[in-house]
């Protein structure tokens, strides 16, 4: 793998990490749990994010007008996190 690819990637889990999880904390702390179960919460949801990120990128980076595999990814994705 190339430095170059190597450095995208790590943009890529990074932005998916931050915005994931920015996006859940009103979720989370809406619902009311005691601090340590909240942190655990916002720290399970960022390390998921990131890796959706980097999984999403290494699926699209060959093909990227392949509507197919950017929704199976993603579906994948929400059927792996499903309780």
């Amino acid at each position: 793998m190339q430095a170059a690819e190597k450095v995208e990637s790590g943009k890529a889990a990074a932005i998916a990490g931050v915005a994931g999880g920015l996006a859940s904390l009103p979720y989370i702390l809406a619902a009311g749990h005691p601090p340590i179960s909240a942190a655990l919460s916002a720290a399970v949801c960022l390390v998921s994010c990131t890796l959706f990120g980097v999984t999403f990128r290494y699926a699209i980076r060959q093909d990227l007008q392949n509507l197919q595999l950017k929704v199976l990814v993603c579906w994948c994705t929400y059927h792996v996190q499903l309780p």
